[in-house]
């Protein structure tokens, strides 16, 4: 599998429903759409409080793509409808293909 661009949100307790609901029904699928993604996980650790959305991307180009051409115009729809009562971190995961990668013990 290729790059994955990971999403860790936390929020407020009092709109968690309401938010997840519009993440599964609006914001996942609005992404999903610009073709950069090939599957989405959505996962919830009640001890952290934190989701974790994971995109599997199509490849790098189509991240690239993503990044520039919608990423920008989603990430603002999210945070005006929920301004102040989130937290986000993103990061993009690279796969290694062996024990033999560089850092991977460093």
């Amino acid at each position: 599998m290729g790059l994955k661009y990971m999403v860790l949100v936390q929020v407020d307790d009092a709109i968690q429903a309401e938010w997840r609901r519009w993440m599964w029904d609006i914001h996942i699928p609005d992404v999903m759409k610009t073709g950069a993604f090939v599957r989405v996980e959505f996962d919830y650790d009640p001890e952290q409080n934190t989701h974790l959305i994971c995109y599997h991307c199509k490849d790098a180009a189509a991240l690239g793509r993503y990044f520039r051409e919608h990423a920008p115009e989603l990430q603002q729809a999210h945070t005006r409808r929920y301004a102040g009562r989130f937290r986000a971190r993103r990061y993009v995961m690279h796969p290694l293909q062996s024990d033999t990668d560089e850092g991977l013990y460093a």
